[in-house]
C-alpha cells in the first residue's frame, strides 16, 4: 500500500501519513489531514491494491501514457 502512518515521537505527538506514489515520489500529511490524500494526488487500485498516485502521474494516466515506476 503506499500509505504508512507514523505516530511522531514528539512533547505533543500527531499522528503522520507518508503517501508514496508507484514513482517514488513522497507526500506527508499531518494530524487530521492524514487520513486524505494530498491536493491532486488520486486514489487507485494498482495491482489489486488500493494505491495513490501523484499530479503528474495522475496526468498521464489521463492522457493514456504508463505512469514511471521508482
Amino acid at each position: 500500500m503506499g500509505i504508512t502512518y507514523e505516530l511522531i515521537d514528539v512533547p505533543y505527538p500527531y499522528l503522520s501519513a507518508i503517501y508514496t506514489c508507484p514513482c517514488g515520489k513522497h507526500a506527508v500529511r499531518h494530524a487530521a489531514e492524514a487520513g486524505s490524500p494530498p491536493p491532486g494526488w488520486e486514489e487507485h487500485v494498482i495491482e489489486d491494491s488500493e494505491q495513490v498516485i501523484c499530479p503528474a502521474c495522475a496526468r498521464r494516466r489521463a492522457e493514456g501514457k504508463a505512469p514511471p515506476t521508482a
